[in-house]
């Protein structure tokens, strides 16, 4: 169903996760929503900050699996953790998948993109050093920071 609660109101979509960081980051950046049915794995928002670009896919599920073993699925597909390695590799590496689950959001790196894909437990997911965690809300600044350490790898 991909309902989470935020502040005690309901996130249900992924167009509520960009209403929330679009809000949050303000004037911070310059960022767009992409409804690309046509063109393959292009993902859900671009964004230019402090002199960089870089896109970001966005995920939600409502709530982390009862048994810490049981793989996390984002609902990341193939095509789009292609896209974002093929960007991620030209363009400066900053190319991420912001997921949310339950209230805890997770930024994660381009190049995990094929774990993503396959699922990983919980502890996989928020155990790299690359991927940011932000339990219950978002810290705008820390997020804009993570958001310009990309990497091309």
């Amino acid at each position: 169903s991909g309902q989470s609660l935020r502040g005690g109101n309901i996130m249900s979509t992924e167009a509520s996760l960009w209403r929330y960081i679009r809000d949050g980051m303000g004037s911070r950046w310059h960022a767009q929503r992409h409804e690309d049915r046509l063109s393959a794995g292009v993902p859900d928002v671009s964004f230019a900050l402090d002199g960089v670009d870089g896109w970001l896919e966005l995920k939600v599920l409502s709530r982390w699996p009862t048994r810490p073993e049981t793989p996390v699925r984002l609902g990341l597909r193939a095509d789009q953790a292609l896209w974002l390695r093929d960007r991620a590799k030209v363009g400066g590496g900053r190319c991420w998948v912001l997921g949310q689950v339950g209230r805890d959001y997770m930024l994660l790196p381009w190049w995990r993109g094929p774990a993503i894909v396959a699922g990983l437990t919980r502890v996989q997911m928020e155990g790299d050093f690359r991927t940011r965690v932000f339990r219950g809300r978002i810290p705008w600044e820390v997020f804009t920071e993570a958001l310009l350490g990309g990497t091309r790898l």
